[in-house]
């Protein structure tokens, strides 16, 4: 599991299919989510396919039996799970609770489900350091110890996909006829060699922008940021030059206490890459891409604030604690962030924005490594029932997942709006499958002027391209 999907578990209890997530996922809360949420269009009330006897009258009694043997295969393969108990992991606890509309519908959901079927719904918490461990170790027994588990995508696409560990969901439902999943988003997200692995109510991924401090920046006389958006002023040079302006000694003893920017640097280095429309990793050529020209650019300016400018108070997640404080105007950060600094910010309050557009870049890109899913393990008894009851279980009201998770994030309309528009324009890379720490190493690197955009690629160019050689030759 990465980095932010385990953070996420401190935001998922707004909503899972949202994130964003993830973890770590990844951003975004438990009660109304865990693996997605409500009915399904493509049965009918007792669970079976709609049919219609009566579809081919000059078929007489032949076209009737057949509509009736389909039906009775539909019921015979659901009857076979009666008595089962239906598991669902994740590495927070999933559990619907009434506290919310959402997760009061999704308990009416569990309760109709578990008499419909007869049948268990559990939801597992596996602590974060034995989640890998306990999933590989169990699917690869012959014995999952769940049926359904969530996670982000990178954790399963490429590698255990083709490993084989978890099931494709073309073999378990009709692509062509799905009305509910949003396949093609899946399949851009999860797929991996013509076939599709993970599912949900919808493939959201996190919002990853600029968070800043309100206050900081009316105390300092500047302008609501969100214009700058409006106007696509809000570039590389703006963003530097407004992080020059909040750097300050506010009390004369010769070093800065004031600060325009905090963020971890691992992380930074791909939020600027992926946002100036540059990528890390092409899993379809299988080939590293640190040598990008829009990565080395990005790169190359996130240094300049480091090492250069010196506006950054901090290059690591201690920024999630000193943020908050007051005195920084800025940082980078995934959605799931805000809802953490919502209580202890009250008084400043945070807005957010995009990350600013770099050079010849005409839109706002959110940038992404993962969408936080649900996958079937190989090994799972009758997994085409499974996915049945796992869709039966779900709020298929994507906008109200959406509005519920936005609201637990952001107290401002100019950030939800931000927001929404950055889920529609992301820039995915699966640089996540082979990162292995390798990223963070470029970032503080970078942070502390040990090496050049260019010598990064140099160094860490082939060593990423050793750990894509080995995970796609698996």
């Amino acid at each position: 599991m990465n980095r932010s999907l385990k953070f996420k578990s401190l935001v998922l209890m707004a909503s899972i299919s949202l994130a964003a997530l993830t973890a770590c996922s990844n951003s975004n809360n438990g009660g109304d989510n865990a693996a997605g949420n409500g009915n399904t269009a493509a049965a009918g009330n007792d669970g079976t396919k709609a049919t219609n006897g009566n579809a081919a009258a000059s078929g007489g009694n032949a076209a009737n039996n057949g509509a009736n043997n389909a039906e009775d295969d539909d019921v015979t393969t659901m009857s076979k799970v009666s008595g089962m108990t239906i598991r669902i992991a994740a590495n927070w606890d999933g559990t619907p609770t009434p506290d919310t509309p959402m997760g009061a519908k999704r308990l009416e959901l569990q309760k109709a489900v578990e008499a419909k079927y007869n049948v268990k719904i559990q939801y597992l918490n596996i602590p974060n350091e034995e989640f890998q461990n306990k999933m590989k170790a169990s699917i690869l027994n012959g014995s999952p110890a769940a049926e359904i588990w969530y996670m982000g995508s990178s954790d399963v696409v490429p590698g255990l996909a083709k490993e084989g560990l978890f099931l494709p969901i073309d073999d378990l439902i009709s692509l062509s006829d799905e009305k509910q999943i949003p396949v093609d988003d899946f399949r851009k997200y999860t797929g991996y060699n013509g076939k599709i692995y993970g599912f949900n109510t919808e493939a959201s991924v996190d919002q990853i922008g600029i968070f800043y401090n309100r206050a900081l920046f009316e105390k300092n006389g500047l302008p609501d940021p969100h214009t700058w958006v409006e106007s696509k002023e809000w570039t590389w040079d703006k963003f530097r030059e407004v992080a020059k302006q909040l750097t300050k000694d506010t009390n004369g003893d010769g070093k800065p206490d004031q600060w325009g920017l905090t963020g971890y640097a691992g992380d930074w280095v791909w939020f600027q890459a992926l946002a100036n429309g540059g990528h890390l990793f092409d899993l379809e050529t299988g080939k590293q891409t640190l040598d990008d020209p829009k990565t080395q650019e990005a790169m190359d300016f996130m240094a300049k604030l480091f090492t250069e400018d010196k506006v950054v108070a901090d290059s690591t997640w201690g920024f999630l604690d000193s943020f908050p404080k007051g005195n920084i105007g800025m940082t980078p950060s995934f959605s799931w962030t805000g809802g953490t600094w919502k209580a202890n910010m009250k008084q400043d309050g945070y807005g957010f924005l995009p990350m600013p557009l770099g050079p010849g870049q005409t839109d706002y890109v959110n940038p992404s490594r993962q969408t936080n899913s649900n996958f079937i393990a190989k090994g799972t008894k009758y997994p085409e029932a499974v996915m049945q009851i796992w869709k039966e279980l779900q709020v298929w009201d994507t906008e109200a997942h959406a509005d519920e998770y936005y609201n637990a994030q952001y107290d401002h309309d100019d950030d939800i709006e931000v927001a929404k528009m950055l889920s529609k324009n992301v820039n995915f890379d699966f640089f996540n499958t082979i990162n292995g720490g390798l990223i963070d190493q470029i970032g503080n690197e970078l942070a502390t002027g040990a090496t050049t955009a260019a010598q990064a690629a140099q160094k860490y160019g082939p060593m990423l391209q050793d750990k894509a050689d080995i995970l796609l030759k698996q």
